[in-house]
């Protein structure tokens, strides 16, 4: 489904919206205009304990991030110590006709930093 006018909607709009088009989305109630003309999607598979995956594109739209679950990790601590820590892979499908390389490391920049410090998305 496609949340229309998402960059002027809060963050409890996006989830009230998205919960009722899930809803009829299970329910095959949708009407082809909600789930057509979105701009870039987001695959989610980290619910089924898929760590990684290449999500496909689908046209018109223009990228699409596919979302694993998380994983902890073994880390080395700068004081030298071995710890853990969670970690995600979220990969992204680009149309490079519509968004160049440029943009779409830009664009993963940003989720990685709303993801990282989750109150930059509070913030305008």
């Amino acid at each position: 489904p496609v949340v229309r006018d998402a960059d002027k909607k809060s963050i409890a709009e996006i989830a009230k919206v998205t919960k009722d088009l899930a809803g009829r989305a299970r329910e095959n109630k949708l009407m082809p205009e909600e789930f057509q003309g979105g701009s870039l999607s987001v695959s989610n598979l980290g619910m089924f304990a898929i760590t990684e995956f290449v999500a496909v594109l689908n046209p018109p739209q223009s990228a699409i991030f596919a979302v694993g679950s998380t994983a902890s990790k073994a880390v080395m601590g700068a004081d030298g110590v071995l710890g853990q820590k969670q970690s995600m892979m979220v990969t992204l499908s680009h149309d490079a006709r519509v968004m160049d390389a440029a943009l779409a490391k830009k664009l993963c920049m940003t989720l990685q930093s709303m993801i990282q410090q989750p109150a930059l998305m509070f913030m305008g």
